[in-house]
């Protein structure tokens, strides 16, 4: 008995190599549409496209206490943009405070301890990297110390 294996048809082999290169380039392909399809930098790849939208909600506050606010930066998608967050502290047109914060998802920052009264606080978001493709954005509202 003969036990050196027989070569295959040289047609039945490029076949199933045909066959495999094409499976395997769909397979790719398929993924890569997937994989572009869910985040709000490919709807807008360019610099600046993507806007965004700062919201605050300010907790209660009182003069004993370090008042907070609660930053969110809201985008057209599901990604999450990050860069710096400056928090402007103002009482009767003067600046009480300044801080300039990272922000990464959901925040919350403390602006110090404030005397009673009431204040304006302004919020600006800047995205970080000069080729971001988010807008900035800012918000301002009115905080009442206790």
């Amino acid at each position: 008995m003969n036990m050196v294996a027989k070569p295959t048809n040289d047609l039945q082999g490029n076949q199933v190599k045909k066959t495999l290169v094409g499976l395997f380039t769909a397979v790719a392909m398929m993924f890569g549409v997937i994989g572009l399809s869910g985040s709000a930098a490919v709807a807008g790849p360019y610099t600046g496209t993507v806007p965004t939208e700062v919201k605050a909600k300010p907790r209660p506050a009182v003069s004993t206490k370090p008042a907070k606010v609660k930053v969110v930066v809201d985008t057209a998608g599901n990604a999450e943009p990050t860069g710096w967050v400056k928090i402007v502290v103002r009482r009767a047109g003067k600046v009480v405070s300044t801080k300039t914060v990272r922000y990464s998802d959901v925040d919350v920052y403390k602006l110090g301890k404030l005397a009673k009264g009431k204040y304006t606080v302004k919020l600006k978001f800047t995205p970080k990297g000069a080729e971001s493709v988010y807008i900035a954005s800012k918000t301002k509202f009115t905080l009442k110390v206790a």
